[in-house]
């Protein structure tokens, strides 16, 4: 029978093999050494989450995971060694590392070696501490020596990872070519385990390389061959990364259209991580090359609002989601600060002016457009924005449909990342939704009728033949209405 510290190691390296044994299955074997399945399989659904961009759920598992008893210290009370413990907070390590949180990281890596038990964890807890210290010194042979006891352990997996970081370590060094045999050494050790997850991995990183030393159609070859991978986290990652290259051609709404792609996969299936760094590249591009500040605005501002969120879920600002957070507030500062100037209030803003003189169906459409890209681009996933809204799937994808079919072009942004440059989207509009965002499609839908309604009396007069003439609507539907707010 395998040690638990070999079988914790399987565990932790799961998802990287094609055909893993079930959760089940290791909850059976582990039932036999310790009484900590459950915590276990709470830090593999964390890690599953994690690897998948989806970082709040992740912490969220990682928070309710380190409060139970079995978790908690007690000072002065001797601590004994035990593996389980070890690996939850060495996963827990990895995790703080993937978010950038490198001080949290370390303190997790310190407490998982005090309690690691075994020659395996033990190994996995020296290797991550090595990582940094390599990484900070571009320190090759301290990987290698690690790559070499991986392979002399039967360790694939950490001695694939390792290669790949030693080519990661060639390329920061501008040692290109060095950096490739790393990658292509790793590529040969891939096919051995039988490990998709990896070998897309691995293609991507040598793309990367290529991309570093400017030779943009041999990355783009190569991305392009693994983007439909079906993983959506790296999916992201390697639309961003041609994104990139053809920034560096000069072809930016090519590069724009890829962005968008990047950012509309995340949304749709919750891979947080990469959304501040997507909007800030888009707001870039919309503010240095189309100079449409609007736009510019929109996605910074979408950028800021997905870093705090993650932020009010535990997760501390760094990288992209600091980045963005900081162009935010010193964007909207330099451009839209003036028109809030002493002595104007705010409550003079008008989020209806948009529909004078445009006949009721024209301004209801612009409406739900808005609506449809307020929630669209604030909701972490599709079904949270159906959920937020209280919308069955059907009934949202009949109102994309024939918003569609009139012109107005829903933020997929898959294919025509340009389309989203259009007047529909109207400021002070997606301001007045976003004072409302709690409500649903038929309370807010309510709520504008009346709140409109009284704008085009105050605007266009009680005379109701008038009002039906400028409207474009029937004198019933018109008198339906009025009789709500009057």
């Amino acid at each position: 029978m395998a040690s638990l510290g070999k079988i914790l190691v399987d565990i932790s390296h799961r998802g990287y093999y094609d055909t893993p044994l079930e959760p089940q299955e290791y909850a059976n074997i582990l039932i036999q050494h310790t009484t900590l399945a459950s915590e276990v399989e709470q830090i593999r659904q964390a890690k599953e989450n994690s690897i998948c961009g989806r970082i709040s759920s992740a912490h969220r598992i990682l928070q309710e995971l380190h409060q139970q008893p079995t978790l908690q210290f007690v000072p002065f009370e001797t601590v004994q060694k035990d593996d389980v413990l070890a690996f939850i907070n060495y996963e827990t390590a990895l995790f703080y590392r993937n978010v950038h949180d490198f001080t949290s990281c370390q303190n997790y890596l310190k407490i998982s070696k005090l309690l690691a038990e075994s020659s395996e964890i033990e190994l996995l807890v020296d290797y991550q501490f090595a990582t940094l210290r390599a990484e900070h010194n571009s320190d090759i042979e301290l990987m290698t020596r690690f790559a070499r006891i991986f392979q002399e352990k039967n360790m694939p997996i950490m001695e694939i990872m390792t290669h790949m970081r030693i080519g990661e370590i060639h390329a920061g060094l501008q040692e290109y070519e060095a950096a490739r045999r790393s990658l292509l050494h790793s590529e040969q050790l891939i096919k051995d385990i039988h490990s998709s997850n990896l070998a897309i991995m691995c293609r991507s990183n040598l793309a990367f390389v290529y991309y570093l030393e400017g030779q943009y159609n041999q990355a783009l070859e190569i991305f392009e061959s693994i983007q439909d991978c079906p993983d959506y986290y790296q999916r992201s990652l390697i639309l961003e990364n041609i994104a990139l290259i053809y920034e560096a051609l000069d072809d930016h709404q090519t590069a724009l259209n890829h962005w968008m792609d990047s950012l509309n996969l995340c949304q749709d299936h919750g891979v947080l991580v990469n959304i501040p760094e997507d909007s800030l590249r888009i707001g870039a591009i919309y503010e240095k090359f189309f100079t449409q500040h609007s736009q510019a605005k929109f996605f910074y501002k979408l950028g800021y609002d997905h870093s705090m969120q993650m932020f009010r879920d535990g997760i501390n600002i760094t990288g992209y989601m600091r980045e963005v957070i900081e162009k935010y507030i010193s964007y909207f500062t330099e451009n839209y600060v003036p028109e809030e100037k002493p002595g104007r209030k705010t409550t003079m803003r008008e989020p209806f002016i948009y529909a004078l003189n445009k006949p009721w169906d024209e301004v209801r459409n612009i409406f739900h457009y808005n609506v449809i890209v307020y929630h669209k681009l604030n909701s972490k996933s599709i079904a949270e924005m159906l959920q937020s809204l209280k919308l069955k799937r059907s009934n949202f994808q009949a109102k994309q449909q024939k918003l569609s079919g009139l012109g107005f072009f829903i933020p997929d942004l898959r294919k025509n990342a340009k389309q989203m440059d259009q007047q529909q989207i109207v400021d002070d509009l997606q301001d007045y939704i976003d004072q409302n965002h709690e409500m649903t499609w038929a309370e807010i839908n309510t709520r504008f009728e009346e709140d409109i309604f009284q704008y085009f009396v105050s605007k266009y007069g009680t005379k109701k033949e008038k009002l039906a003439q400028i409207l474009k609507m029937s004198y019933p539907s018109l008198m339906k209405r009025l009789k709500r707010i009057m």
